[in-house]
């Protein structure tokens, strides 16, 4: 078989995970990243690596964390609602991309942070559609010092659901204020 016909295979192997209509929680995780960096249309913003400290930054120094979490999951159970729960965890230390090293950390490391819940049933749940998902940020000055998880109930009294189509504007209102950046700064934002 010709290399560029293996690639292919191989490469349509890799993204079967992210076809179904209720994925693992790990294909979920990065598909919501992925919801988040086409929302924000790139505009100024890096979607980082796998193992950096924080999801995405942007040119204004912006640090961007996502966290999500769903009602159906793969393994055919359901999460409550109120069983929801997101790591806001302060960090010791973090990856520093420019130095190349760990750096020591004084608390959470990432400015803002985008929370997703896709509350769906299992009989209706479409992880893949970006509009069925609902979006809250936050500002992680907000968020409990010293608690290391938050949840869905605490986020929804902090800050209104935004939709797919509002997070770019949403997340850019929130990082101007967070950095006391000008508006033009986020573009669509």
């Amino acid at each position: 078989m010709p290399l560029p016909t293996v690639l292919l295979r191989i490469q349509d192997e890799v993204a079967r995970p992210y076809r179904q209509r209720i994925m693992a929680n790990i294909y979920r995780s990065d598909y919501a990243e992925a919801i988040v960096a086409v929302a924000l249309d790139r505009d100024g913003w890096t979607r980082m690596e796998a193992w950096s400290s924080w999801d995405f930054e942007h040119e204004s120094g912006c640090r961007l964390e996502v966290k999500q979490a769903a009602a159906a999951q793969s393994w055919g159970s359901s999460q409550e609602e109120k069983a929801a729960r997101f790591d806001i965890k302060a960090r010791k230390d973090y990856w520093d991309p420019a130095a190349e090293r760990r750096m020591p950390a004084a608390g959470r490391v990432a400015h803002v942070y985008v929370f997703g819940w896709h509350g769906a049933p299992e009989d209706r749940a479409d992880h893949r559609d970006p509009e069925s998902w609902e979006w809250y940020v936050v500002p992680a000055a907000r968020l409990p010092d010293g608690q290391k998880s938050i949840g869905l109930g605490p986020i929804r009294r902090m800050v209104s659901a935004c939709t797919f189509g509002e997070l770019s504007t949403t997340v850019g209102a929130i990082c101007r204020t967070v950095m006391g950046t000008p508006q033009s700064t986020y573009g669509s934002g």
